[in-house]
């Protein structure tokens, strides 16, 4: 999923939630809100920091890497 997320964040300018639930998870309905955060929270670790913006109440972008 982090791979794939990756690959979204690279070919848009902001993700959004709704977005992420389709792609990564398929629309599937066992998966809340908090499971979105948490999953970017923990792959935000693996990046250098300030380069994953949360657009609040939208989604998020990648900086840094055009």
């Amino acid at each position: 999923k982090e791979f794939s997320f990756l690959k979204i964040l690279l070919d848009k300018r902001v993700v959004t939630y709704e977005e992420m639930l389709i792609k990564l998870w398929k629309n599937s309905e066992d998966i809340t809100k908090n499971a979105i955060l948490l999953f970017v929270k923990n792959f935000r670790k693996k990046l250098p920091s300030r380069s994953l913006i949360n657009h609040q109440g939208i989604g998020y972008k990648l900086i840094g890497f055009e």
